[in-house]
């Protein structure tokens, strides 16, 4: 989620004009504002400024996918999500499922910290990790399987599991502040991550997210009316492949 808007867009351009009507208090790029950078989103279709808003830890947009920005859209509205001074309508929603990674919280990245520990190369590391990525968070691949392959492969020695030892999340406080708020109106809110109890590669033993949410339901094996519910998930890949939704 991201607090404000910047761009290097200018009028007449359309989407400068579709972003004002979205955000009014629309900045320039590079941002002058007060806020870390990271709570900024940069709207763009140079490559340039999206290079220069990577480096700067800018999240980036663009219509153009060629630029390879973290969000791809076709208009304004489809930045509605991803803000935080934006409110989805949830109105008749009794059940609200929050995805545990990178929504509840954040910091949960471990294959560059993994990666230079075992002194392997990181996107040759990363590519290998991400075809057996489903299978570990679905449980069909244990953990310590997946360590054997690593070793094998690279041909270097692990020592026990390095998914829990550089795992150091840390509660987004406004997705905090807001699953209290619902808590204390009465609603029901439940993690709905896809990485605790069956893989035991993030969630296990970090106990903290208990006092916020019900006990946790894998989105695999929920069955959940999804008319009365609202979900706030932070890869829309894993939901379909798991649940058969994307929204």
């Amino acid at each position: 989620m991201y607090d404000r808007i910047c761009s290097d867009l200018r009028s007449p351009d359309p989407l400068f004009v579709q972003l004002l009507d979205l955000c009014p208090d629309l900045e320039m790029f590079p941002p002058l504002g007060d806020l870390p950078y990271s709570r900024y989103l940069l709207v763009s279709k140079n490559q340039q400024s999206i290079a220069r808003a990577k480096q700067m830890g800018i999240g980036s947009a663009s219509p153009n996918p060629e630029l390879k920005a973290d969000i791809l859209i076709k208009s304004s509205s489809d930045l509605r999500p991803h803000l935080s001074f934006i409110n989805a309508p949830v109105e008749g929603c009794d059940l609200f499922i929050f995805d545990m990674g990178n929504v509840v919280v954040k910091n949960i990245h471990m294959l560059g910290k993994i990666s230079r520990r075992l002194g392997l190369d990181r996107e040759e590391f990363k590519a290998d990790y991400h075809k057996y990525d489903f299978a570990l968070m679905d449980g069909t691949l244990p953990i310590e399987a997946y360590w054997e392959h690593v070793r094998t492969k690279f041909g270097v020695k692990v020592e026990g599991n390095p998914f829990a030892k550089d795992f150091s999340p840390r509660f987004n406080d406004e997705v905090v502040d807001l699953i209290k708020r619902l808590r204390s109106e009465g609603k029901r809110v439940v993690c709905g991550s896809n990485t605790f109890a069956r893989t035991g590669t993030s969630w296990r033993g970090w106990e903290p997210w208990h006092y916020l949410t019900r006990p946790t339901l894998p989105m695999r094996w929920a069955s959940l009316s999804l008319q009365d519910s609202f979900l706030s998930i932070s890869c829309p890949r894993r939901m379909q492949r798991q649940t058969g939704h994307t929204s």
